[in-house]
């Protein structure tokens, strides 16, 4: 746990559809330093809103959710749900 508050790190976002996409972000929450995957609600001013929709993990956790979607990804390629460069 950490003793300050530190600034949330905004990573990037993926569309998830027309009114929605993924936020990926680093913040911390009561002393605790978190990867934030959120979707985002597109709003009428065009900006975006948090929705309850999403997780957030302990940082430690990130190498091996990037093997597991890096296992997801090699699966949709291999189903042909995809193709290999991601799209």
């Amino acid at each position: 746990m950490i003793d300050r508050a530190e600034p949330d790190r905004i990573i990037g976002s993926v569309t998830k559809n027309r009114r929605e996409t993924v936020a990926i972000s680093l913040r911390t929450f009561k002393g605790h330093r978190f990867c934030d995957v959120r979707v985002m609600a597109s709003k009428p001013d065009g900006g975006t809103a948090p929705t309850g929709k999403g997780v957030a993990l302990k940082a430690g956790a990130l190498p091996e959710l990037i093997g597991l979607l890096q296992r997801a990804h090699a699966a949709a390629v291999e189903a042909g749900w995809c193709d290999g460069d991601g799209a």
